[in-house]
C-alpha cells in the first residue's frame, strides 16, 4: 500500500507525533508499505537541534520536504491552498493528515470533482461538541456529511475523547469518527530513571508549553499573587504576543514585591523541556479550553508528576478518571489559591498506579497501528 503522511505544521506537539511515527516505522522495517511523509524543514531543524536519529537513513521512508505548502492565512486562502495540496497527492492509497481541520473545505470540494477510492484519514483537533457552536462549525458539520456520502473509506479521530466521538457518530449516524491514543514521547526521556520522592520544602509548580491567554495564563498569575505562595512558580514556553507586555509587567511586579517566580520565554529544545518538567513537583494547567486535550498529560504521568487543571473539559475528565491531581475552576481564584498554598492537598490526589496506566495505554505503537495499520 502506498501512503501519504501530511503534516506541513511542524510545530510543537506536532514534532513529537511526526517523530514518534517515524520511530515505530523504524522499528517495523519488514512492513510492505511504501510510506512517503510530507512536512516542512522545521522537522530536520528539530532532529539536528535535539541530536534526535538521522530519519533520512530509514529505508522504508520517504521524507519529502517543502513539496506542500502549509495552509494559512484566511478561510479561502487555506482551503485553496489545501485543496492544490491534495491534487498533487493522487495516485496513493491512503492519505493521513496529522492535522485535519484544514483540510475539511478543501477534501469536500476534491470529492465532488475526483474517483474517491483513496482512503482519507486524519485528527481532528478541538471538536466543536465542547464548547460554543459557530459558523465554521456549521460548514464543518456540512463536509462531514458531503464526506460520509462521497469517500468509500474515511476516518477522523479525536483525540482521547470517547464522549465528543460517540456525539458526532451518533449525529450523522456514522461509524467514521473514532477516539485516538494522544501518545506520550517516553523516548524523549532516555531511559532516565523517575524521581517520585515529593519534596517537602522548596516545591516547584511548572506551566509549561505554549502560554496564551486560552491556558489560563492571567489566572495563573493572579492566584500566585493573592496566595501569597512561598514556593517557587515557573512559566516556560513561548510567551504569546497578545499578553506578553501584560505578563512580563505582572512578573516584573510580583519578583520585586519578594515572590519566586521565572518566566523562559523561548521554544524549548527537548532537553530544555524533559529537564523542566523532572525538577518540577506540580504541573499547572488552566487551561480554559473545554475541548482541547494536551501533551503535558502524557508527560505528567510519564514523570510521575501531579497536576492542577480545569474543572469541565475533557481534561478534568482525563485527570480525574487516571487520578492525576486536582481540577478546579481557573476563575475561582480563592480555590486556586488554596491549592497553591497547600500543595500537598494536589499531590494527595496523584496515583501512580493510574499514571503509569495512562501512558503505557497511550504509547506510540497504539498510535501508528490506528493511524497506518
Amino acid at each position: 500500500m502506498k501512503i501519504a503522511i501530511i503534516d506541513t505544521a511542524v510545530t510543537g506537539h506536532h514534532l513529537e507525533y511526526i517523530y514518534g511515527l517515524c520511530q515505530e516505522i523504524i522499528k517495523k522495517s519488514d512492513i510492505e508499505h511504501d510510506i512517503n511523509l510530507y512536512c516542512g524543514e522545521k522537522l530536520f531543524n528539530y532532529i539536528e537541534e535535539n541530536s534526535l536519529q538521522n530519519l533520512n537513513e530509514v529505508s522504508n521512508l520517504n521524507i519529502i520536504v517543502n513539496e506542500l505548502k502549509h495552509p494559512e492565512g484566511g478561510w479561502i486562502r487555506q482551503t485553496k491552498t489545501a485543496y492544490e495540496n491534495i491534487k498533487k497527492l493522487q495516485g496513493y492509497s491512503k492519505l493521513i493528515f496529522l492535522s485535519m481541520n484544514v483540510y475539511f473545505p478543501a477534501l469536500t470540494l476534491y470529492s465532488f470533482f475526483r474517483e474517491n477510492k483513496t482512503a482519507i484519514s486524519g485528527i481532528y483537533f478541538n471538536p466543536f461538541l465542547r464548547g460554543k457552536s459557530s459558523f465554521k462549525d456549521l460548514i464543518r458539520n456540512l463536509s462531514f456529511k458531503i464526506l460520509i456520502k462521497h469517500f468509500e473509506s474515511i476516518k477522523i479521530y479525536v483525540l482521547n475523547d470517547d464522549e465528543v466521538v460517540s456525539k458526532l457518530n451518533n449525529r450523522f449516524n456514522t461509524d467514521i469518527f473514532d477516539s485516538l491514543e494522544d501518545p506520550v514521547p517516553t523516548f524523549f526521556y532516555q531511559d532516565k530513571l523517575v524521581d517520585n520522592k515529593m519534596r517537602k520544602k522548596n516545591i516547584r509548580f511548572l506551566m509549561i508549553g505554549s502560554l496564551s491567554k486560552r491556558k489560563g495564563v492571567m489566572e495563573y498569575l493572579s492566584a500566585i499573587k493573592k496566595s501569597k505562595s512561598p514556593y517557587q512558580h515557573i512559566l516556560a514556553g513561548k510567551l504569546d504576543i497578545n499578553i506578553k507586555k501584560e505578563v512580563i509587567q505582572e512578573l516584573e511586579s510580583m519578583q520585586n514585591k519578594g515572590y519566586d517566580i521565572k518566566l523562559i520565554d523561548s521554544f524549548l529544545s527537548i532537553k530544555e523541556f524533559t529537564e523542566l518538567i523532572d525538577i518540577c513537583d506540580v504541573l499547572v494547567m488552566p487551561y480554559l479550553s473545554k475541548g482541547a486535550s494536551s501533551g503535558i498529560l502524557g508527560h505528567a504521568s510519564y514523570r510521575q508528576k501531579p497536576v492542577i487543571g480545569p474543572n469541565s473539559g475533557l481534561l478534568a475528565e482525563i485527570i480525574n478518571n487516571q487520578k492525576m491531581g486536582v481540577c478546579i475552576d481557573p476563575k475561582e481564584i480563592n480555590i486556586f489559591c488554596s491549592y497553591l498554598s497547600s500543595p500537598e492537598k494536589i499531590i494527595e490526589r496523584f496515583s501512580s498506579e493510574q499514571a503509569i496506566f495512562y501512558y503505557k495505554n497511550n504509547s506510540y505503537e497504539n498510535f501508528y497501528k490506528k493511524l497506518i495499520e
